[in-house]
């Protein structure tokens, strides 16, 4: 078998991998017409149209998921904008309370668009957590204010923990919510029919 033989048959391959489960019968009709191609041209050509049209489909599919996660990476710190005034406040980082209430408030809001598309797209939820979580732009100055002397104020700890607990944990609990809540609802349409 030729170099160019086994390039096609590493897309096929990877086209099969990449499209989504709707066009299977599509893929399987193509990878039929691949096994029939006998010249190396041919066969190669067949086998990059087939990759790209299945990552054609892969994107297509996905539109509607990264247009969503778009907009929550885009829209979501704006609704928790109006508590950034009080991180501003000089004693901000010495009342626990003021500090845990606000990051509170501030993780809700941010899980929101994690269960929504959680419930949309429970293949992708662990990763759209991660995504509304890093692409906060008040991520930044909030991890600015950990330094050496924040471990010697009576509550430096209590910031380390509730950044990690109060920043991640929402955001992966309702994005696992929301893949639970997603894929019993698509068992139950299953089901039904």
């Amino acid at each position: 078998m030729s170099l160019s033989r086994v390039f096609a048959h590493w897309l096929m391959g990877r086209a099969a991998t990449v499209a989504p489960t709707n066009r299977a019968a599509w893929l399987q009709a193509m990878q039929g017409e691949f096994e029939t191609l006998e010249a190396e041209g041919p066969a190669l050509s067949w086998a990059a149209g087939c990759f790209t049209s299945a990552l054609l489909w892969n994107i297509h599919a996905d539109a509607v998921y990264l247009f969503a996660l778009a907009f929550a990476v885009i829209v979501t710190p704006y609704l928790a904008y109006p508590l950034m005034p009080l991180v501003h406040l000089p004693d901000f980082f010495q009342s626990p309370l003021l500090f845990g209430g606000v990051l509170l408030a501030g993780a809700l809001i941010t899980a929101l668009p994690c269960l929504a598309l959680g419930v949309y797209r429970p293949d992708r939820a662990v990763l759209t957590a991660f995504v509304v979580i890093l692409t906060d732009p008040d991520l930044e100055s909030v991890f600015s204010k950990i330094t050496p002397s924040l471990f010697r104020v009576k509550w430096g700890w209590l910031f380390i923990l509730a950044l990690f607990s109060l920043l991640v944990i929402p955001n992966l609990a309702a994005a696992g919510m929301g893949a639970f809540i997603g894929r019993a609802a698509r068992a139950r349409r299953q089901h039904s029919t």
